[in-house]
């Protein structure tokens, strides 16, 4: 059976079906422990919809899925399958979407599962009695199809892990080689965690990593006699068929659905405009969804067949809406277009707008969330658009976490924003700021460290910042829209009264720690900022030219920038090393171990400057902080700056002393006026 986590699944499956309660207010934990919901398949019937519940454990520091079955018509609880292990997880942290796989005869799904320290493919039958592994290997098995007929399970496995563990010890004996392969300013030796193993890694790209030994094996394992082959020896078996997914989808009666990006703008790495077409035989037809729209106001998210012929839906995402999500269904035959429901948030995903809902015979079965409503499984009748509730693992939560509030604005650009605010009860409050992406459940905004609803409970206001669609190939107009929209939005909520626009925090992840450290360089708008990501700098181009011509055209393609000594004025704009004396801010830097060495070039001036700053790196880290207990603690380090720095208030727990020593350390010399020059 499944005994790792059986009082976990008891737990999470009471919590499906648990009566609401009011929480007193949202905590780190309860948002940290928030359960997700994804990976969607439904049986061939169309009767039934199997999916997966994660979540993160404190006490362990470390995660469950379990896998659920229940009626599509919602008329039986959910059921708990099977123990779906570890989460597996790419190689920037997040969680992988990969829904399992229905037995023909619907007896059963096949999926994937991070179990006893390796990837297998496993069985679970639907009436949650057994649940096994099918692949022997001491492998993990990267990927697996089932035949068309059912009976073959083609697979394929990565090295064998007894050997590449030797491998790794090997190499570390002899020496290792410093070559493209190496990983810039990350450990040499095991110094990342992959599949929950210490693990050495290779740069693969431009930011892809593998490991030692990038070797893997294709098998083939006859489901009836239960023996493996190798799939030349079974050609039946040599070209099983795949399931369709993403932005391309076969239609049922025949045909292809597909989503196309329309024109090419020279000015924009990724043109938002799209269209939806259906090819057969040749012939194509595009549907016209738009509504009148702009091309900036909606993106179309996912796309799902349905089991009508010549149907299929799919989910537009509204910039002006916050990144909400309506379901939209488009009958080929007649060219008609109908809205069946329009979501206050995501209809397709726990955190990704990009995941599709699944079709049953009448309805389809979606993750709904929203900025502080947090994810529950929904049935949508795609006649009437009635949304009925499936299940809730969150229901105990789901009132704690206060009101958001959709906020349009526009900039001194005359650009209309985007963002969802939670208001403090304070009058005048501080005001932190979120930059990147705010689809969903909110959290803690895009990277999930900054956790807004805690803020507004402690009485400083909140804004998650949505980027506008379309992604421009120069850095300064994209990091110029993140500038405009924060001046943009203090200008609004200042002018309503609502805060005090000296006090105003910030803090982004990735493409958002780069907006804010523009912000920091180029204004005087944020009196304290938090980053987990590195900007580039020239050290960064030293080290990473290693990589060669991979990093060099992403260099030149996303940010226009040739070697420092041939574009200097280029960097001199845009790298934070080079304008040191700009940023006079407190700043505090939460980075992955394998990520912190790109903001050392600028870090170290600043520290032995007058600007207070503090580092920190968190060991096996990938670009998504994933270890539970260093989610906590971000969380509570980014509260407490902002605090600090904001509200003059310090943290009464004597386990912190230490920190608000320093910190008073900081305050005090920069409140030390600047030495005649």
């Amino acid at each position: 059976m499944f005994p790792r986590v059986l009082m976990s699944a008891v737990l999470i499956s009471c919590g499906l079906m648990s009566v609401m309660v009011r929480a007193a207010e949202p905590t780190h934990r309860t948002l940290i422990e928030t359960k997700d919901i994804s990976n969607l398949a439904v049986s061939p019937d169309g009767r039934t919809v199997a999916y997966r519940v994660e979540q993160a454990s404190l006490a362990r520091n470390s995660y469950d899925s379990i896998w659920y079955i229940q009626p599509v018509d919602g008329s039986q609880r959910p059921l708990v399958v099977a123990d779906g292990g570890v989460p597996i997880r790419g190689v920037a942290g997040l969680s992988v979407t990969e829904p399992p796989v229905w037995s023909l005869d619907g007896q059963g799904i096949f999926f994937r599962a991070l179990m006893d320290g390796r990837i297998s493919v496993w069985w679970a039958d639907r009436g949650g009695h057994q649940s096994r592994r099918l692949t022997p290997e001491n492998a993990d098995v990267l990927s697996f199809t089932l035949s068309p007929d059912g009976r073959y399970l083609r697979y394929q496995s990565g090295p064998d892990l007894a050997l590449l563990a030797g491998a790794e010890a090997a190499e570390a004996e002899q020496g290792i080689l410093i070559d493209q392969t190496t990983v810039p300013g990350q450990g040499l030796f095991r110094s990342a965690h992959v599949n929950e193993r210490p693990t050495t890694q290779k740069q693969s790209g431009w930011a892809g990593r593998q490991s030692l030994l990038a070797v893997s094996e294709v098998r083939v394992l006859d489901l009836v006699t239960g023996t493996t082959d190798d799939p030349s020896v079974v050609s039946s078996v040599a070209e099983p068929t795949k399931r369709s997914a993403g932005l391309s989808v076969i239609v049922s009666g025949g045909g292809v659905a597909e989503v196309r990006r329309m024109g090419a703008d020279p000015q924009l790495l990724d043109p938002p405009c799209q269209e939806v077409v259906y090819i057969r035989d040749g012939h194509e037809a595009a549907a016209n969804w738009r509504e009148g729209r702009t091309c900036e106001d909606g993106e179309i998210a996912s796309l799902l067949p349905l089991r009508q012929a010549s149907q299929i839906a799919f989910t537009v995402t509204s910039y002006r809406e916050g990144l909400s999500q309506s379901l939209k269904v488009w009958d080929i035959k007649s060219g008609q277009i109908r809205t069946v429901r329009k979501g206050e948030g995501l209809l397709a995903g726990s955190r990704s707008p990009n995941t599709p809902c699944v079709a049953g015979e009448a309805a389809l079965v979606c993750v709904s969330s929203a900025a502080t409503a947090p994810p529950r499984l929904v049935a949508i009748d795609l006649t009437s658009g009635r949304e009925t509730v499936l299940a809730d693992p969150n229901a105990d939560t789901r009132n704690a976490y206060g009101e958001a509030v959709l906020l349009n604005w526009s900039g001194a650009s005359g650009r209309v924003y985007s963002g969802w605010y939670l208001k403090s009860p304070s009058p005048r409050s501080p005001l932190m700021i979120a930059y990147n992406s705010c689809p969903g459940f909110l959290r803690g905004a895009a990277g999930d460290e900054w956790p807004l609803a805690v803020f507004a409970a402690q009485g400083i206001s909140a804004l998650c910042i949505n980027r506008p669609f379309g992604y421009p190939r120069d850095p300064k107009v994209r990091y110029g829209y993140g500038l405009d929209a924060v001046e943009g939005a203090i200008r609004h909520l200042s002018k309503r009264g609502d805060i005090d626009p000296h006090r105003v925090g910030m803090g982004g992840l990735s493409f958002g720690s780069e907006v804010v450290m523009w912000t920091l360089m180029k204004s005087d708008l944020i009196a304290a900022a938090s980053v987990s990501s590195p900007m580039t700098s020239p050290l960064a181009y030293t080290l990473r030219s290693l990589q060669g011509d991979d990093y060099w055209r992403e260099l030149k393609a996303s940010w226009g920038l040739d070697a420092p000594e041939v574009s200097s004025d280029a960097w001199k704009v845009i790298s934070p090393a080079l304008n040191i004396d700009e940023i006079t801010e407190p700043l505090l830097l939460q980075m992955p171990e394998q990520e912190y060495w790109g903001a050392l070039e600028y870090y170290i001036p600043m520290r032995n400057q007058r600007a207070p700053t503090e580092l920190y790196a968190f060991p096996f880290a990938p670009h998504n902080k994933v270890q539970p207990r260093q989610k906590l603690a971000v969380y509570a380090r980014n509260l407490d700056w902002f605090r600090f720095w904001l509200a003059d208030y310090e943290d009464p727990d004597p386990h912190k002393a230490d920190q608000y020593a320093r910190w008073r350390v900081l305050k005090a010399r920069r409140a030390v006026p600047e030495p005649a020059q």
